[in-house]
C-alpha cells in the first residue's frame, strides 16, 4: 500500500466499533509519521495490515453477531465477573467496559471467563442460597470481623460484630454478586438483632442461630 492509501484506510476504520484504543493510538502514530514523510518499517507495515484485517467489513459483521450472542447469553453473568474483578484489580479495563453496559471485545472477554477464578465465581453465583430470606443466622468458627463488610463503612464496628456473634441477625437480601473465588462465597445482607448497622457476610462464615437452652 502507498502512504496515501494507508492514510485513507486509517480514516475509514478509525471510528469503527471494532477498533481498540491501542489500535487507534498506533494509527495516530503511523499517520503522523507518514505526514512527516518518514518511511514505515517492515514491522510497522505488518502491524498496520493486521489492524486493517481486524477492522474489515467481515469484522463488523462478526462484532454484530457477538453483540447479539453477548446480550442473549453472557450479559448477566458478565456483570457478576466484572463486579468480582473490580475487587481484585485484575481485568479492570474490561470490567469497567462491562459495568458501563458496553459490549466487551470477544477474545478478551472469553479469556477472562475461562480462567479458574472466573469459573469458581460463576459457580457460586449460580448456586441456590443455602439460607432463605428471614433466616436467623450468626457467625461460625471460621468468621472474623475482617470477613464482614458494613453497608455504611468499609469495616464493621467491634460492637456490632460482637453483638452479631452473640445474638445473630436476620437475612434481608441475597446478592447475585460474588466477591471471592471460593466455595461458599454467596453474599447475604444481614440486619443484626438489636442494632441498625447492616452488613454483608459470605455463606461460608455463617450458620443458623441456635438459641442457648434456658437453665
Amino acid at each position: 500500500m502507498t502512504p496515501e492509501q494507508i492514510l485513507t484506510e486509517i480514516e475509514r476504520i478509525y471510528d469503527q466499533p471494532t477498533m481498540s484504543n491501542w489500535a487507534r493510538g498506533f494509527c495516530d502514530s503511523i499517520g503522523e509519521q507518514i505526514r512527516l514523510n518518514r518511511r514505515l518499517s517492515e514491522k510497522q507495515t505488518t502491524v498496520m495490515q493486521k489492524i486493517f484485517a481486524e477492522n474489515s467489513e467481515r469484522s463488523l459483521q462478526d462484532l454484530k453477531a457477538w453483540g447479539d450472542e453477548y446480550a442473549r447469553t453472557w450479559q448477566k453473568e458478565a456483570k457478576v465477573l466484572a463486579t468480582y474483578y473490580k475487587q481484585t484489580g485484575y481485568y479492570s479495563h474490561l470490567a469497567d467496559t462491562i459495568l458501563r453496559d458496553e459490549i466487551p471485545f470477544q477474545i478478551a472477554f472469553l479469556k477472562m471467563c475461562s480462567n479458574k477464578y472466573a469459573k469458581k465465581v460463576l459457580a457460586e453465583s449460580r448456586k441456590l442460597p443455602k439460607y432463605d430470606l428471614g433466616t436467623h443466622v450468626t457467625s461460625n468458627s471460621k468468621a472474623s470481623r475482617a470477613h464482614i463488610r458494613s453497608t455504611v463503612n468499609a469495616s464493621l464496628s467491634y460492637g456490632c460484630y460482637d453483638n452479631f456473634r452473640k445474638r445473630g441477625g436476620i437475612i434481608i437480601e441475597v446478592s447475585p454478586m460474588v466477591h471471592s473465588a471460593a466455595k461458599g462465597a454467596k453474599r447475604y445482607k444481614i440486619l443484626p438483632i438489636g442494632a441498625v448497622e447492616m452488613f454483608w457476610i459470605e455463606e461460608r462464615f455463617m450458620k443458623k442461630h441456635r438459641p442457648k437452652p434456658k437453665p
